[in-house]
């Protein structure tokens, strides 16, 4: 087989073991013959450590994403113009992401967003701003993940077959309906589901899905809304996506308290939050402590309800405090200052060299 074709095979394999998990042990015998055979070849490792690496993030395995990503980082520590970096650099903003370290994450981001303009990359620009979007999103900063991901979404709406595509438009959607752009937010969603549904795309399906439970729920339309979540969360477990499980047992947890079954909200609620500790999801702890402590006071569990409340407050300081913020709206500040400052000065040169002309 040729590099072209290997590639494409490990791309599959690796699919496949997110698809299908059974057949782990299989598919990791034949990525390791795809692997050796390859040997020495920098494409072919560098798509075996990107695809690993991300496989391991959505299962769970942070530290071991990290590792195989700063891994691929060492392969381009030669090249000048560090475009081959950029893949690797986003995962480990990723996870830094994931596992709260914002300011981490945004550095890295940053670093890649620069890369990316100096070489003329805008579609993978516009796949970072998507990135700094669901920082921001995760963040409950929804003023600025709507900013990043209408910057993302527009560079992207007419490449219809861009792969990313129906995924940023769901992201979309979710930025527009907790500002309360209820009309663009379902349009959006719906968008997301239709080109997921063409692409035939998992993890596009599932986000839409799960967007368009959000936006159902804020609707008061239950019915509707527990369809998509209940949708989302069976491909979830399919398909071995943790943190969408996470997240549609938080939107069924609340669904049940809006519909007054506070027993079923405790039991949704309740796996959450297990989830959440498991994946170290701090911001995701602070809105489950939040909500479940409504199920229990439902339930007339007040006390339980009180220490759910007071841990949601604690942890709300803890993560969303005025530091943690500006720290990281300076460091986007001073990029963008900087980015500025360049275009000055290459018209100022422009200039010059006219006049010398």
């Amino acid at each position: 087989m040729g590099q072209k074709e290997d590639s494409l095979e490990i791309v599959n394999l690796f699919s496949n073991l997110l698809t299908n998990p059974d057949s782990g042990e299989s598919t990791i015998k034949t990525l390791e013959k795809v692997r050796k055979r390859n040997s020495g070849n920098e494409n072919i490792e560098s798509t075996y450590l990107f695809n690993a690496s991300k496989y391991l993030m959505y299962s769970g395995d942070l530290d071991s994403s990290f590792s195989l990503a700063e891994n691929g980082m060492r392969l381009y520590k030669d090249n000048e113009k560090g475009i081959g970096q950029v893949k690797f650099i986003n995962l480990m903003a990723s996870i830094y992401s994931l596992k709260q370290k914002n300011k981490k994450a945004i550095g890295l981001f940053k670093k890649s967003l620069a890369i990316c303009e100096s070489n003329k990359e805008p579609i993978q620009a516009a796949y970072i701003k998507n990135n700094i979007a669901n920082l921001f999103l995760g963040m409950l900063d929804y003023k600025s993940s709507y900013s990043y991901i209408s910057q993302s979404y527009r560079a992207l709406e007419g490449s219809l077959d861009d792969p990313y595509l129906a995924s940023i438009t769901s992201v979309l959607s979710l930025s527009e309906l907790k500002l309360g752009k209820i009309k663009q937010a379902r349009l959006h969603a719906e968008e997301a589901l239709k080109l997921a549904e063409k692409q035939s795309n998992v993890l596009a399906l599932i986000i839409a899905n799960h967007t368009l439970g959000e936006i159902a729920l804020s609707e008061k339309k239950y019915e509707e809304s527990e369809a998509h979540f209940l949708t989302s969360n069976t491909m979830s477990e399919k398909y071995n996506q943790q943190h969408y499980v996470l997240l549609n047992s938080i939107g069924l947890m609340n669904l049940n308290i809006e519909k007054k079954e506070f027993n079923k909200a405790i039991g949704f609620g309740e796996l959450a939050l297990s989830l959440a500790e498991r994946q170290s999801n701090k911001n995701t702890e602070y809105s489950i402590n939040k909500h479940l402590s409504y199920a229990y006071a439902g339930n007339s569990e007040y006390k339980k309800a009180y220490g759910l409340m007071s841990k949601a407050h604690d942890l709300f300081l803890k993560i969303n405090g005025r530091e943690t913020q500006n720290s990281i709206n300076e460091i986007l500040v001073k990029y963008d200052s900087e980015k500025k400052e360049k275009e000055i000065a290459k018209n100022k040169l422009l200039l010059l060299k006219n006049e010398v002309e």
